[in-house]
């Protein structure tokens, strides 16, 4: 470092061989251009923030909340225990809107996030994400209430 306090580095011209042959095999603005599509990966999962179109629950958001309410069933143990909170899901819409690699992120324990994962396996297709003019797969992660009525 201390070597570098005396240095100049960038600043001396140094001159090449002005004997050296520079070799071009083919005449500037002459070369043939070609073009290659590329296919894109199907199996490639795209951020929730990068996809143009984001996938949709069939009806909407509102309809999502709907679905949840009639099809969420309390675990008899997080109800016994009074456990209440948010369960933390991620999984895959489908390039079909089909759901897959649901997951539990973190959970709050009594059956609640196998409750969350039943209901969202058990869930209508939803309409796929959109990028490019494609469907695509699309990573979610949601939070999924549990809350006990009357508390």
């Amino acid at each position: 470092v201390k070597e570098l306090e005396v240095k100049d580095p960038g600043q001396k011209d140094q001159k090449g061989d002005p004997n050296q042959e520079i070799r071009i095999d083919e005449a500037v603005g002459k070369a043939d251009i070609t073009q290659k599509v590329v296919e894109e990966n199907p199996n490639e999962i795209v951020s929730f923030a990068a996809v143009e179109k984001l996938p949709a629950f069939p009806g909407g958001d509102a309809a999502f909340g709907n679905y949840l309410q009639k099809n969420l069933r309390y675990p008899p143990v997080a109800k016994e225990n009074n456990t209440q909170g948010r369960v933390i899901v991620s999984f895959v819409v489908e390039r079909d809107g089909n759901l897959t690699d649901i997951k539990v992120l973190r959970d709050i324990g009594g059956g609640c996030g196998a409750e969350a994962i039943r209901v969202l396996q058990k869930s209508p297709h939803w309409t796929p994400g959109i990028q490019n003019g494609k469907p695509v797969r699309v990573a979610f992660t949601m939070p999924i209430n549990f809350t006990l009525a009357g508390e």
